[in-house]
């Protein structure tokens, strides 16, 4: 039996599936966006590459707290390229469940929607905070827009593209997938 990481998978599903659709997303009964493997995994990729130079690096958590959108889908593969933990919370809670469970998980970045960062920022003012709205269609994210990056899955630290140089356009970004070979 031959042994594969889960970053393994994803990226020998990536490769293999390529221009295949990978999520058709839908927004209230209607398709609001189609991603082929490749497109997801690019976009992954210039995820771990924001959250890379926010800090998260492997073993950190990364804490989601936002409504269920595609994004979501991106973000948890970006995790996992860099080797940390996604740790899906829900976004209904309550601010006295969210301060125990952000002392608990003691997250290296939390991703939250707009409504929820003002509570975020009440209970632990230090935390980096990446806003995302999952309202907005997937494609519309400025995030998204950027230059192509490339990233490995469990290699060295991503590469980072000149637009994510600079703070103020990290501020800015605010902003059944796999079978086994």
């Amino acid at each position: 039996m031959t042994s594969h990481s889960l970053s393994d998978c994803f990226e020998n599903t990536f490769l293999s599936r390529g221009e295949k659709t990978a999520v058709t997303f839908l927004r209230k009964g209607r398709r609001e966006t189609v991603i082929s493997y490749l497109q997801l995994d690019q976009d992954a990729a210039r995820l771990a590459n924001a959250f890379f130079a926010l800090g998260v690096s492997k073993g950190d958590r990364v804490v989601f707290f936002f409504d269920k959108s595609l994004f979501f889908v991106a973000a948890h593969l970006a995790v996992q390229k860099l080797g940390a933990v996604s740790v899906p919370l829900n976004p209904g809670f309550k601010k006295s469940e969210m301060a125990y469970l952000l002392g608990d998980v003691q997250a290296a970045l939390v991703l939250c929607g707009p409504s929820q960062e003002p509570m975020i920022r009440e209970i632990d003012p230090e935390v980096n905070i990446l806003v995302i709205d999952p309202q907005k269609p997937y494609q519309d994210l400025v995030f998204f827009r950027m230059r192509k990056t490339s990233f490995k899955y469990g290699k060295s630290p991503p590469r980072m593209c000149s637009a994510m140089r600079s703070p103020f356009s990290m501020f800015m970004v605010c902003v059944s997938l796999f079978t086994p070979p």
